[in-house]
């Protein structure tokens, strides 16, 4: 599910939330990569996506998206 400005407190993107990072192209293998926000029952989850740049679909074979998860 998108995530939505008033879920966030955010005002300066709205109405949705999603790719906020910038896109990088790998012209070498036509992949563009990009970072996507989405809700998933209350759980905020980022992922990393592999676009291929000639069809607009998820690069396969391969693990896209991933999750991106963090410690501290």
């Amino acid at each position: 599910m998108p995530v939505t400005s008033s879920q966030t407190g955010c005002t300066l993107i709205q109405p949705n939330i999603s790719i906020t990072s910038t896109p990088v192209i790998d012209a070498s293998i036509g992949t563009m990569y990009v970072e996507a926000k989405s809700n998933e029952g209350g759980v905020y989850v980022h992922r990393l996506h592999a676009i291929d740049i000639a069809t607009g679909l998820e690069k396969s074979p391969g693990p896209s998206p991933v999750v991106i998860t963090a410690t501290v």
